[in-house]
Order: structure tokens, then C-alpha cells, then sequence
């Protein structure tokens, strides 16, 4: 698979991806902190970055604006990064390939 980056979107999802780690590494990928606390830091596990946030279903989402706003910026980032990404395998292959 050719994943870059996945957005861990919920609770279920930041354990999920700390029981698939602890297969292999022994340990937990996603420390045992708040979301809020974790949303800009670059975590990975196998060259994947993972960005944990918030999830956008439930009726906390109505209640808690910010959590929408958070959950939107982090989606956003995810885009950037991919493209980032695109972008960086674009020239590589140029170089690779003696174009430049």
C-alpha cells in the first residue's frame, strides 16, 4: 500500500492502532495522552504519519464547536502532507531517471 499518513479520528481508533503496534514493537505508538496534547506532534509507526484527533460523529461534535474546528485543521494537514508527499516522489523520480 502506498499510505502516508492516516488520520486516527477517535479514541477506538488511537487503540487500535497501539494494539496493531504492540504486535510488533511491544509498546504503544500513541502515548496514553490527551488528543489535544498529541494533535501536532509527528508521530509515526512504519513510516506512516499518524495524527490522532478528534471524531466527527456523536453529539459532543454539536456541543463542543471546537472539536469540529480541530478535526477540520487536522484533515487539512492531512492533505498537505499527502501533497507534500506527491510532490517530493514527483522529483525523485525526475532525478532518478536523469531528467535533471
Amino acid at each position: 500500500p502506498n499510505v502516508q499518513v492516516v488520520v486516527l479520528m477517535g479514541d477506538v481508533a488511537k487503540k487500535a492502532v497501539n494494539m496493531i503496534a504492540k504486535r510488533t514493537t511491544k509498546r504503544n505508538v500513541i502515548p496514553a495522552v490527551s488528543t489535544y496534547k498529541l494533535r501536532h506532534s509527528e508521530i509515526y509507526y512504519k513510516n506512516i504519519r499518524l495524527m490522532p484527533s478528534y471524531i466527527m460523529t456523536g453529539k459532543n461534535i454539536l456541543i463542543e464547536k471546537s472539536k469540529f474546528q480541530m478535526a477540520c485543521e487536522d484533515i487539512s494537514n492531512m492533505i498537505i502532507l499527502y501533497f507534500i508527499f506527491i510532490s517530493n516522489e514527483f522529483f525523485t523520480n525526475f532525478q532518478i531517471s536523469g531528467i535533471f
